[in-house]
């Protein structure tokens, strides 16, 4: 809030990151939110303050809300208030294969809430914070169920075919893992060993897609562009494992940005979707 101010003072907003969420995912990881700068007009906390009160919520502040632009210039008045929310880094890893332990422990301290520890890593802890073992299987395989169901399958109509994962000769992070076979490098998922595709492709070229709104990644990501960006997850067709995520314009074609210099591998052809 503008402190011992009489009059409106100037404000010059400079970030990025406020459309779409910047701080990508790894191997899986879902990307941040966005950067939120918000301006509570005729909000008044003063007086809360003053009666000991401090809002919980933008809501329990109250006023009038104005989600500001990115590169924005404008004057707040001495009732005002400015909202800030910087955004965190992004994820590593399918959320689904975080140790349920661990989950709990984030919900414990307060880093994410029990429905997020639901919602996106499949955990289902009681009232008084223990892990529900038994809910918490049965919500992860839904939550698989779920991805297959609503994802696109592989351009390839290829049956599925497993390989021996311990024959691999690289693996990419937690995601994938290239195996020599005597028909040739193949891509595998690091999780069931489905060959996604041959060695010289791109592993996202084998995967189920699907396109999720970035607000129901994060209720932040509502004041970012929700109409236009979306985050591309890819999935093992066979396990669901997530191998990566992307954040992508509706109408952009998938970014194939995965090759292997090793020199007997040509660069994954530039598909469009």
């Amino acid at each position: 809030m503008p402190h011992r101010a009489d009059g409106p003072i100037d404000l010059t907003v400079l970030c990025h990151g406020a459309s779409q969420p910047e701080a990508q995912g790894l191997s899986g990881g879902y990307p941040s939110s966005v950067q939120v700068r918000l301006l509570l007009r005729a909000a008044d906390l003063a007086a809360g303050f003053t009666a000991g009160r401090m809002p919980a919520s933008i809501e329990e502040a109250g006023g009038h809300l104005v989600a500001l632009a990115a590169k924005e210039r404008t004057p707040v008045a001495p009732a005002d208030a400015i909202v800030m929310m910087t955004t965190g880094g992004g994820g590593y890893g399918d959320p689904l294969k975080r140790q349920p332990d661990a989950v709990a422990k984030d919900v414990e301290a307060g880093l994410v809430s029990a429905a997020v520890a639901r919602a996106v890593h499949g955990v289902v802890l009681d009232p008084s914070g223990a892990i529900d073992a038994a809910a918490t299987e049965t919500a992860r395989h839904a939550i698989r169920q779920a991805r297959l169901a609503e994802a696109r399958p592989p351009a390839s109509d290829r049956p599925i075919r497993r390989v021996a994962l311990d024959q691999a000769v690289l693996r990419i992070a937690d995601a994938v893992a290239l195996v020599d076979t005597d028909a040739g490098s193949v891509f595998a998922c690091q999780d069931c060993g489905t060959v996604l595709c041959a060695g010289h492709d791109d592993p996202k070229s084998g995967a189920a897609v699907r396109e999720t709104a970035i607000d129901r990644l994060s209720p932040w990501n509502r004041f970012g562009l929700v109409g236009e960006i979306v985050v591309r997850e890819f999935f093992c067709p066979a396990c669901a494992h997530q191998l990566a995520t992307q954040v992508r314009r509706k109408d952009d074609p998938i970014l194939y940005d995965t090759v292997l210099a090793d020199g007997r591998r040509a660069a994954p052809r530039a598909a469009a979707e």
